[in-house]
């Protein structure tokens, strides 16, 4: 993967990049610190706390790298970071959160049986989502990346009509963000032949990818990045974050304790704390109502349209109208 970089063979062009990245980028972090943004205390205990693997170190930085923290994930880590290597991001740097449903052992078995999978022991009880993913991205400028993708478990990348890792090689922005489009599986467990219920409303949170640098500041829940440059839209977050009672009310009461143990704010994981409140016929319920395309909205779930069903994972670009190459052209 190549890429001439931003500003191309314009003199003037790469001169203004150099400014953005040497001087204001530095500038948006130190004045993301003394805003009060970020904590320099976290971030050491954070770092302290990630035991990361030898890592390669490649020059020039051409690669594309996955990035996340993950907890109690086990139906579904090994989907989403296929996904992504299918999807041609060159390496994934995964920090397993204290989980005890399987996911460090299976994670680990990724990494022995692919090189570019690498595992973090996340040792912090707290969330501290945001200062986790900035050292993870950090650690993945120093060993080869140009674009750093923030993701979760339960999200699956696309791009429009090209894979994403390519698609992220040629652009000249700084920041790409991708839009929010949740699925709800009508089967457990998920994988790649599962058919979904589609959000169709357009109104999903946006996520971003970056160029990688190593004082980027990722914002909590990987929503935005204190990072210098242009900003543009194209990219599709597919999100599939409830996949059956007994998965919803285990993500509520590990994401919620995450939270307390991390001091955090009551707007931070507010679903969470609601769905925690649950009990168990509740979660029942609210299934049912999601699967009958209703909204839930304590736990910020806008609905989908019952009436079609997607294979989204089956595709390997998301599809534009009249585009046949991602399997499915009727979808946006």
């Amino acid at each position: 993967m190549g890429h001439t970089g931003v500003g191309g063979a314009d003199p003037a062009g790469r001169v203004g990049a150099a400014r953005r990245e040497w001087f204001d980028q530095p500038r948006c972090f130190l004045t993301e610190h003394l805003n009060g943004h970020w904590d320099a205390r976290t971030e050491r205990r954070v770092s302290r706390a990630l035991a990361l693997p030898p890592l390669p170190s490649r020059r020039p930085r051409d690669e594309v790298w996955g990035v996340s923290v993950v907890r109690d994930e086990a139906d579904i880590i090994e989907l989403s970071v296929a996904h992504l290597l299918d999807q041609g991001v060159d390496h994934v740097l995964v920090a397993d959160h204290l989980s005890h449903d399987g996911t460090t052992e299976k994670l680990r078995d990724l990494a022995w049986r692919d090189h570019r999978v690498h595992v973090v022991a996340d040792r912090e009880p707290g969330h501290f989502q945001k200062e986790k993913v900035s050292r993870l991205a950090r650690a993945a400028w120093r060993a080869g990346a140009r674009w750093i993708v923030p993701f979760d478990a339960d999200e699956f990348w696309f791009a429009p009509g090209q894979p994403l890792a390519s698609y992220l090689l040629e652009r000249e922005a700084t920041v790409v963000s991708g839009r929010m489009v949740d699925l709800l599986p009508l089967c457990a467990p998920v994988d790649r032949s599962t058919d979904f219920l589609v959000d169709r409303t357009g109104a999903g949170p946006r996520k971003v990818a970056f160029r990688a640098h190593p004082l980027a500041l990722v914002g909590p829940g990987n929503h935005g990045v204190a990072r210098v440059g242009a900003d543009e839209p194209g990219l599709i977050v597919a999100h599939v974050p409830y996949r059956g009672p007994s998965q919803m009310r285990r993500k509520f009461a590990t994401g919620a304790s995450a939270l307390r143990a991390a001091g955090a704010s009551a707007a931070e994981g507010w679903h969470w704390a609601a769905g925690e409140r649950y009990s168990e016929d509740q979660v029942a319920e609210r299934w049912g109502a999601m699967r009958r395309g209703e909204s839930v909205a304590e736990i910020g779930w806008r609905g989908v349209d019952p009436s079609r069903t997607r294979r989204v994972l089956e595709w390997t670009c998301w599809p534009a109208a009249g585009d046949g190459r991602c399997q499915r052209p009727d979808l946006p």
